[in-house]
């Protein structure tokens, strides 16, 4: 099947996964290493059957959805949530749809930072992060 995107629909990291996380390591490992596997899992679902040619670079489009009654971190700006996300492009890239998370091969696009909820309202969407993969030739 010859298919161009991929959009996956995440929750949000946890609040261990913050670039600004100062508890300990080990409940920073744990939660890094759970988001990490779910979007590994959430990526090979969607890439079953997908054959994009080896060493292919992918640009992503992010919708970073949350509010402050929503479950998982909650960033100020731009620059933390993408920190945030780093565990979601690492379980990307376990489940092969880039070769690596390195900037050769993944290179970010738009980012859309919704922070209150009505902001989520007038955008018709619930907390959570949308990446759309798009492949490049």
């Amino acid at each position: 099947m010859n298919v161009n995107r991929i959009i996956a629909h995440l929750a949000l990291p946890p609040d261990a996964c913050s670039p600004n996380f100062h508890g300990h390591w080990r409940s920073r490992y744990k939660a890094t290493k759970s988001y990490r596997e779910q979007s590994h899992i959430e990526f090979l679902w969607l890439a079953r059957g997908c054959r994009w040619p080896e060493g292919l670079s992918v640009t992503l489009d992010v919708e970073y959805n949350c509010c402050k009654s929503a479950v998982g971190y909650k960033p100020r700006d731009i620059a933390n949530a993408m920190a945030a996300l780093k565990p979601a492009i690492d379980g990307m890239a376990d489940a092969e749809i880039v070769k690596s998370d390195a900037k050769q091969w993944v290179q970010w696009g738009e980012f859309t930072l919704r922070t209150t909820a009505p902001e989520l309202k007038r955008a018709g969407v619930v907390p959570g992060v949308i990446i759309t993969v798009n492949r490049q030739e």
